[in-house]
């Protein structure tokens, strides 16, 4: 049953949509004023490039493209226009029987006071609902091509939003973008729509139909008018009412406008404060769309009155002008201003209705000729007004946006806003807004100033602690006249100072610096830094971050280190460098003294959250802390490392030889951690100086440790490892380059034995199979007992463990055993032969001695077992040893006292330093064995 309406007689609804119709007919012609006559044709053109699918028009993609707009045909004026594009266009004259378009329509600014040479075109391209995605896809292709057209062609900015009318009814409108606000606000949406959009071509929105006092009982209205006066429905497109806004939606649109303040804040804090107001209303809200509406129906004709613009303006006025709030009033004019764009601070011939009607608007304001003055200068605004404009606005943004979100928070349980655009928009904000240590606060984010001061000094302060500063002033300032100057910006450094100046539009390379310092700075360095700054970011600005970028974490998108700015790097003894290869030598470990002559490191990180981040490092470890912060950024192990890092040094002459160098280190670094060839739990090795450093993947990220001298360095390698942990050198690291090719060879899976002869000793080198290295050195008989009695004891300890261990850990079985000879030649040059295919002919006859239990153990269960003959603690007390060492003597023929090996230790729970027996590795058995041959050889020599 139909409920009693207050229905419209069909003459009355016929009346409303001539009005409607009238209204925007004169809103039209409104938009061409604003165009030149090239620009405006292309408003008749618009709805032919759709309804034809015609190669010889813009956008055409193939002939499968949907066309055909309904209730439209190709008018004289449209035929005209493409004529005057295309000589050779030819109209289709074959009818359609299918129109796929429903409508085109303009939103936003277009046909008001605030349409200007600055303003864009958004289209509104309904489809019908029966088309299926990939046909949607052609549409979208060629809305593309139209862009791009108008864009070469007439320098139109044209943005195309294609979906259907019922898609939009149910809230399946496209996600977030720069150009819409996903789902954060549909009903306010269409409130814009419904009060600002222009018909271009195709059916009229049914809300038209509607009259004000049925808004409410929407749905009801339009079925039973369908009943009645059907052509009237269906002619028309259904969007939906706009009665009921959700109070979760003036938190979205809070979030939204937010997210558009960083690049459009005039713009944002305007729609900001009529959310504000909208809020204030709730729940009996005076939409504007509503407001719109009722003129129409009440029949008032003066397009002034019924501008969507001043509209908007009135209202927000009204609400801050009640609330006696007269610096948020002043700000939203200074907004509002902006936003006309109309100079006003001084007279033009070319009269235009928006000039005039706005020089009516500002009347009431009360502003001085100056203060238009200063509004139409924005573009020389200095430095320290800019950061105070901007202030003032973030404050209002934030106000605004505290207001809505606890109106929000108070009236509805549920967002409307998806959480993964609210987590999108609040990393947004985070990146554009958020203070920390070495950001760069980019005030002058649009280039809305050009700047460029033409005279700078750049000061370098020291305080009572010693700790440094860096001030800039604009114009060249006295070293007397230095305390009584306000700086335009102080940093910690100096080129955290360089880079805000640079993207502020500050300074460039042909600024007249002054330069007062005492490190070693100069001008050209400065102007050095400057000239790499624009080659890197010859634009000034940051990439914007776009949605996808938004919902992952930041990553690095372009990135560049400065090295030693501002200072000189001598030796140890003060002396200049005098040479300097970029293939050989390590800068970091420099020549005889093995000096850094890396002094500090300036990292620059540009992200694809659209941040601008500054790192100082110094000391001789800056750069492996330079390098683990950029490597973060990328968690080690991923496919991709980070982009290359440009890195620039211009303090000496040998700069480019240092930055060549650094580069080369940087690369063999990420080659390491990062791609196809990467290991887990690899270890890269770095020299400073005398010392070494160590850098490892840990819960995916890159840490460096400390370890020291050369002797450290062995101290490091010798500790157990829970897993195989490869080690790499930087090919250029001093000492001990034996070490270095020892762990060249090694391999997972392996235990592998180098023995160097020196003379009547041999120098044992092992890396077991976790990479741990053990060194000893042991009194040399002859090669086939060295091997025999280490191969027996590889053998039993790894036969002993894979019982332990059963399944734990079961790869234990597959470790092989190596062995390699190490010689030298006559130019000193390391050779290492393999030598495991002569094992086999070596004899197998050793001396078996097997040790059973800890000399720690509290219970004294320690038992030696030389060939079955047992020798026990609890047996023989403090004198085992002694013991031990006099029978193995006496079962020598020779009765020589050359050393005792052990070949096999029986391992139990809580042996080794209390170790868990699922964590034992081969080096663990050989600390234990050394240890025990160290106190039955100590018996031997007093024997």
């Amino acid at each position: 049953m139909i409920r009693n309406l207050n229905q419209k007689s069909k003459a009355e609804l016929y009346s409303a949509e001539a009005h409607f119709l009238k209204i925007n007919k004169e809103r039209i012609e409104l938009t061409r004023q604003g165009l030149s006559e090239r620009q405006a044709r292309f408003i008749d053109l618009l709805p032919l490039l759709f309804h034809e699918n015609n190669p010889e028009l813009p956008g055409y993609i193939n002939d499968d493209v949907p066309a055909g707009i309904v209730d439209y045909a190709s008018e004289q004026a449209a035929i005209k226009a493409a004529k005057s594009f295309f000589n050779t266009y030819k109209p289709i004259r074959r009818a359609r029987r299918i129109m796929d378009i429903n409508g085109m329509y303009f939103m936003g600014s277009s046909g008001s006071i605030a349409y200007n040479s600055k303003s864009d075109f958004d289209v509104w391209l309904l489809h019908s609902i029966s088309l299926d995605a990939d046909v949607i896809d052609l549409i979208q292709q060629k809305a593309y091509a139209v862009e791009k057209w108008a864009e070469e062609t007439l320098l139109l900015e044209v943005h195309f939003f294609i979906f259907s009318a019922e898609e939009f009814k149910q809230g399946k409108q496209q996600g977030l973008s720069s150009e819409s606000s996903g789902s954060a606000q549909h009903y306010l949406l269409l409130d814009e729509f419904y009060r600002s959009s222009l018909l271009i071509a195709g059916k009229i929105p049914t809300w038209w139909l509607v009259p004000p006092e049925n808004e409410n009982d929407y749905e009801n209205y339009i079925d039973d008018l369908s009943r009645n006066n059907k052509s009237s429905i269906s002619d028309s497109i259904d969007f939906g009412a706009v009665a009921d806004i959700p109070a979760s939606e003036f938190f979205g649109a809070a979030v939204w406008q937010l997210y558009k303040s960083i690049h459009s804040p005039y713009k944002s804090l305007m729609k900001l404060l009529l959310m504000e107001v909208y809020a204030s209303e709730y729940p009996s809200i005076s939409l504007l769309s509503m407001m719109f509406k009722e003129a129409v129906y009440e029949g008032v004709e003066n397009i002034d009155d019924l501008d969507p613009y001043l509209m908007m303006y009135k209202k927000v006025e009204e609400y801050l002008m009640i609330r006696n709030q007269r610096e948020r009033l002043e700000l939203f004019r200074q907004c509002f201003y902006v936003k006309i764009n109309e100079p006003l601070s001084h007279e033009i011939k070319k009269k235009s209705w928006r000039r005039e009607l706005f020089k009516q608007v500002v009347l009431d304001w009360g502003w001085t000729n100056q203060q238009f003055i200063q509004m139409d200068t924005q573009k020389n605004w200095q430095i320290d007004m800019i950061s105070q404009q901007r202030n003032r606005l973030m404050n209002a943004l934030t106000e605004s946006y505290r207001f809505l979100s606890n109106f929000a928070r108070q009236n509805t349980e549920v967002s409307r806003v998806s959480q993964t655009e609210l987590n999108v928009l609040g990393r947004k904000l985070y990146a554009a807004f958020e203070r920390r240590t070495g950001k760069i606060e980019i005030i002058n984010r649009n280039n809305d100033a050009s700047l460029n001061y033409s005279k700078l000094t750049i000061y370098q302060k020291s305080n009572s602690m010693g700790k440094d500063s860096w001030h800039m002033f604009q114009g060249h300032i006295s070293l007397n006249d230095i305390n009584e100057t306000k700086p335009v910006k102080r940093a910690q450094n100096v080129m955290e100072l360089l880079t805000w100046a640079f993207f502020n539009q500050i300074i460039n390379s042909h600024s007249a610096i002054s330069l007062i310092n005492n490190d070693g700075l100069t001008v050209k360095e400065l102007r050095q830094l400057l000239i790499s700054l624009d080659e890197e970011f010859p634009t000034r600005k940051l990439p914007e971050a776009d949605f996808n970028d938004l919902n992952q974490s930041a990553k690095i998108q372009h990135a560049c280190v400065y090295i030693n700015v501002g200072h000189v790097p001598k030796t140890r003894s003060n002396d200049n460098i005098k040479h300097i290869s970029s293939t050989r030598d390590n800068v970091l470990s420099y020549g005889a003294q093995h000096n850094n002559l890396t002094h500090s490191f300036d990292l620059l990180i540009c992200t694809t959250w659209e941040e601008l981040l500054t790192f100082r490092f110094d000391g001789d470890d800056a750069f492996i802390q330079c390098i683990c912060e950029y490597l973060n950024w990328v968690p080690p192990g991923e496919t991709y490392g980070p982009p290359k890092l440009n890195a620039f040094s211009y303090s000496s002459s040998y700069g480019p030889a240092i930055t060549k160098r650094i580069e080369e280190i940087i690369q063999d670094i990420v080659n390491v951690f990062y791609g196809k060839n990467s290991q887990e739990n690899i270890r890269y090795l770095i020299q400073a100086e005398d010392c070494y450093y160590v850098l490892f993947n840990e819960d995916d990220h890159l840490h460096h440790k400390y370890i020291g001298s050369t002797a450290h360095l062995l101290r490091s390698l010798s500790k157990p490892n829970n897993k195989f942990s490869p080690v790499v050198f930087e090919h250029e690291t001093h000492g001990d380059k034996l070490i270095q090719e020892l762990f060249i060879l090694n391999k997972p899976e392996k235990i592998q034995l180098f023995y160097f002869i020196n003379n009547n000793m041999a120098d044992i080198y092992i890396i077991d199979e976790n990479a741990s290295l053990f060194c000893q050195t042991i009194p040399f008989h002859d090669s086939e007992a060295l091997i025999n009695h280490f191969n027996l004891f590889f053998e039993a300890t790894i036969n002993r463990r894979v019982f332990l261990m059963l399944d734990i850990q079961s790869n234990i079985e597959n470790i092989e055993v190596e062995f390699f000879q190490i010689n030298y030649d006559k130019t000193k040059k390391i050779k290492i032969n393999r030598i495991n295919d002569e094992i086999e002919s070596y004899g197998r006859g050793f001396f078996n001695i097997q040790v059973i239990g800890s000399p720690d153990d509290e219970h004294n269960s320690l038992s030696i077992f030389c060939e079955d003959h047992e020798f026990s603690y609890m047996e023989h007390g403090n004198n085992l040893f002694n013991v031990v060492a006099e029978y193995v003597i006496n079962k020598r023929a020779s009765g020589q006292k050359y050393p005792i090996y052990i070949t096999d230790i029986d391992i139990s729970k809580g042996l080794m330093g209390q170790v868990e027996s699922s964590t034992l590795q081969t080096i663990h058995y050989l600390n234990y064995k050394k240890r025990i041959e160290d106190k039955l050889n100590q018996a031997i020599a007093t024997y």
